[in-house]
């Protein structure tokens, strides 16, 4: 790897039933999932590729922990027997912790249990009231947060700029059916529900940030030995404590997941590795016109297979 490179870890958007039981016959893959599923006390393998898989996605509780391994697995399978001095590292959401994980600055045990935690808090958050995410078709991110500031206070809230034209909101679903037939109808605007159950990087979740504060002041984090880039810091990060404080509020505050590639740009990288199940963050990049190429996992392990 090169100092222009980067691996971008995926959120929970990403996950896909079924992925990664043919990369088991990789020893540092299986590995790398089997030690997680022991970190965690959870049966990984079923709740990824087992006859409950379908269901994963749907709990916080399984979908965390699960989708921590897989991108974990394939991080240490891609940088197998590769230099990544000159490598830097980003995440989405729950990929920003992979990212902690891989870069040293969370030692593994305590990155799985914090993941496992995280999982069932929100899911627990997400049963309070119910609630959603919506993503939005628009370029006009500061219209629409305007709009919910005006008409839904307190009940909708920004939740990811994920691209030019990329926006998800997170609120309580009555409002949010609101808001969706509002755009449709006054501006031709297209929306669709993610069916998460969880106003994901939104107030919503407060109650469940304060609690996993609670093991987060307990945590033991070290400088990170790669380059790691956090998004809601929006430049690279060195210090323990700035990287501490970014945890305690990282369940609620927005990911400003553009803004961040256009400064992973301004700051050398020209080409990346999506970490993860899914081409997601290509397929943003892409909607984005970003300066550099971004290939998915399952592209770079097939060109390394044909050599």
């Amino acid at each position: 790897m090169t100092r222009d490179s980067a691996f971008l870890f995926d959120g929970q958007g990403s996950f896909v039933p079924g992925f990664g039981k043919d990369l088991m016959r990789f020893p540092v893959f299986a590995e790398t999932f089997r030690s997680i599923a022991e970190l965690t006390g959870n049966n990984l393998g079923e709740w990824a590729w087992g006859k409950t898989a379908v269901q994963t996605a749907k709990r916080n509780s399984r979908l965390q922990p699960t989708l921590f391994a897989l991108n974990l697995g394939l991080a240490q399978l891609l940088s197998d027997q590769r230099s990544l001095s000159d490598l830097k590292v980003a995440g989405h959401s729950l990929g920003e912790l992979c990212a902690m994980a891989f870069s040293g600055i969370l030692s593994l045990p305590q990155a799985a249990r914090l993941v496992r935690l995280r999982g069932e808090l929100m899911e627990e958050a997400g049963g309070l009231v119910p609630q959603d995410m919506l993503a939005i078709r628009s370029g006009d991110w500061m219209g629409i947060e305007g709009r919910i500031k005006e008409r839904y206070s307190g009940r909708i809230f920004l939740s990811n700029h994920n691209a030019q034209q990329e926006i998800v909101v997170a609120g309580e679903n009555a409002a949010l059916k609101a808001l969706a037939l509002e755009l449709q109808r006054e501006s031709q605007t297209a929306s669709r529900l993610l069916g998460t159950g969880i106003a994901c990087h939104s107030p919503l979740l407060n109650s469940a940030q304060v609690v996993l504060n609670q093991a987060i002041d307990g945590l033991e984090i070290h400088p990170p030995r790669l380059d790691f880039f956090s998004v809601g810091c929006d430049r690279l990060v060195k210090d323990p404590g700035e990287i501490r404080e970014s945890l305690k509020v990282h369940m609620t505050a927005p990911v400003y997941w553009a803004r961040a590639m256009q400064s992973l740009s301004a700051s050398g990288v020209r080409r990346a590795i999506e970490i993860g199940p899914s081409k997601i963050l290509k397929g943003l990049a892409l909607k984005s016109a970003s300066p550099f190429e971004v290939r998915t996992s399952l592209e770079v392990i097939s060109e390394l297979a044909s050599h």
